[in-house]
């Protein structure tokens, strides 16, 4: 056998093993990456399930076209549970309790009150547990600084 040869067998060896070796790896996400994964939690946003501890019934919107001036949007809300984070999530720890802003209010969604919203929300009142993600929200006193203290939600799922 000359050279050639030997050397034609040895590589086809090579490429037959790397074949088999790369066939065979498999990337099994783990258990937690495959959760986050499901949820979709957008960037910046966790989502959590917690309590409404109590709402701010005299904290009313001045603008008079918003839902929030008609019924409370604004709720303090204990963290009860951290299912997952998207990437720049805020920070919060379990029992932390948050001020809320729901943006299409703590009541019960009806044509009336918001009449474009397909997804109708059952409302929220003291004690009732809810899911869903939340951000950070923005405040607008001009310099657009970052209330860290202030959150902000669109959809819930209560359970």
């Amino acid at each position: 056998m000359n050279l050639f040869n030997k050397i034609k067998i040895t590589l086809s060896l090579i490429v037959i093993l790397l074949t088999v070796a790369c066939s065979n790896n498999r990337i099994i996400p783990d258990e937690d990456s495959h959760i986050k994964s499901e949820l979709n939690i957008p960037r910046g946003s966790l989502f959590i399930s917690g309590t409404i501890i109590s709402i701010e019934k005299d904290k009313l919107s001045k603008d008079l076209n918003s839902p929030c001036s008609k019924v409370p949007c604004w709720a303090l809300v204990k963290v009860d549970s951290i299912f997952g984070s998207g990437k720049q999530s805020p920070s919060l720890q379990l029992n932390d309790s948050i001020k809320v802003h729901f943006v299409f209010t703590l009541s019960k969604t009806t044509d009336d009150l918001i009449p474009s919203l397909s997804r109708k929300l059952p409302g929220l009142k003291e004690n009732d547990k809810f899911k869903g993600n939340i951000k950070v929200l923005a405040s607008y006193s001009g310099k657009n600084n970052v209330d860290k203290n202030s959150y902000s939600i669109d959809f819930y799922e209560t359970y």
